[in-house]
C-alpha cells in the first residue's frame, strides 16, 4: 500500500500531472476524483471563506472550490508542457445533490438517486481545438 500527503482531490490531479509528463505518446485519462462527495474531508483554507454557512454545506462548497482549483492547475499543466492544444477534455458530474443534505438543487424536484430532474441532472463540459492536425479549423456560421 502506498500512502500519499494531502487531500485526496491534490493527490487525485499531482498523480494524473506526474503521469502525464511521462508519456511520450498520445493517451486516454480518465480522472475521477471523489470531491465533493462525503465524507466532507477538505483542508480548512478552501472552508474559511465559506464560514457563514452551515459545517457540513461550507466544506461541501470548499471541496467544490479545491476541486476547481486544481482543474484550473491541470489547465495550466496542459498550456505549459504544450499538450493544450492537442487535448480534448471532457468534464463531467454525477447527478444530484447529496440525500441526506439540504444543499442547493437549483431549483429542481428530487435528489440524487431519484428519477426526478435533481437526481438525473448531469453537468458537462467538452474543451478542445476545432478540427485535426490533418485538417485546420473551420469557422461555422
Amino acid at each position: 500500500m502506498v500512502e500519499f500527503k494531502g487531500c485526496n482531490t491534490d493527490v487525485f490531479f499531482n498523480e494524473a500531472m506526474d503521469w502525464m509528463r511521462q508519456q511520450t505518446k498520445p493517451f486516454f485519462l480518465s480522472l475521477a476524483p471523489t470531491a465533493a462527495h462525503e465524507p466532507f474531508h477538505v483542508d480548512p483554507r478552501y472552508v474559511r471563506s465559506y464560514a457563514d454557512l452551515p459545517e457540513a454545506l461550507a466544506a461541501f462548497y470548499g471541496m467544490t472550490a479545491e476541486l476547481d482549483e486544481n482543474v484550473g492547475r491541470l489547465l495550466d499543466f496542459l498550456q505549459e508542457n504544450g499538450q493544450a492544444r492537442n487535448t480534448i477534455l471532457i468534464y463531467m458530474t454525477d447527478n444530484g445533490t447529496v440525500e441526506r443534505t439540504a444543499f442547493y438543487s437549483a431549483g429542481m424536484r428530487g435528489r440524487k438517486g431519484s428519477f426526478t430532474r435533481a437526481g438525473t441532472a448531469s453537468r458537462f463540459l467538452c474543451a478542445g481545438r476545432s478540427g485535426s492536425p490533418d485538417r485546420p479549423a473551420r469557422s461555422t456560421p
